[in-house]
């Protein structure tokens, strides 16, 4: 008849297969989202699935306006008036990859001990129009330019006003 000392090992090796078994059945999951760290033009989606990841970035860029800073006025560009247009189909690509690239019982070692997979950031990928920028510009340059004044005479007291520099846009 076993002992007190065999019942209590095999008793600990079911509960190590059994949590082992449960972390793996974790772990199995979590591949299916991105891993820890890894950004998309400095947009975080870790623990992410592709579809929502692809959600937060076109929220991110396109969907909210870039705010241009003139002086003391503020512009709303969207980012369909300058033809800014994501490739979202290959920065997700990219991500998969990196996703998939690890060997499972490595990538489940490293889970186990909680030492997340190694990723690269992924560099934003679009495009703008730069005419339709340049558009853009052109027209809160006619809003806020102010032109120069020249020094005014005044003619009561013999001397003269001070003149203001005004301003002018940089387009470039």
């Amino acid at each position: 008849s076993p002992g007190l000392g065999q019942w209590v090992t095999v008793t600990l090796m079911v509960v190590i297969t059994i949590f082992l078994l449960s972390r793996v059945y974790q772990y199995a999951g979590s591949r299916n989202q991105y891993p820890v760290g890894l950004t998309i033009g400095g947009v975080d989606i870790s623990g992410m699935t592709r579809e929502q990841a692809s959600e937060i970035i076109a929220n991110r860029y396109i969907e909210a306006p870039v705010v241009i800073s003139h002086q003391k006025n503020s512009f709303d560009l969207p980012p369909s008036r300058a033809e800014f247009k994501l490739d979202l189909t290959t920065m997700l690509s990219e991500a998969d990859f990196q996703r998939t690239q690890q060997d499972f019982w490595a990538g489940f070692w490293g889970y186990l001990w909680g030492r997340p997979v190694e990723v690269a950031p992924i560099a934003l990928d679009a495009t703008y129009s730069q005419t339709a920028l340049t558009d853009f510009l052109i027209e809160i340059s006619s809003l806020t330019d102010e032109p120069a004044q020249p020094p005014q005479p005044v003619p009561r007291t013999l001397t003269f006003q001070y003149g203001t520099s005004g301003t002018k846009t940089n387009i470039e």
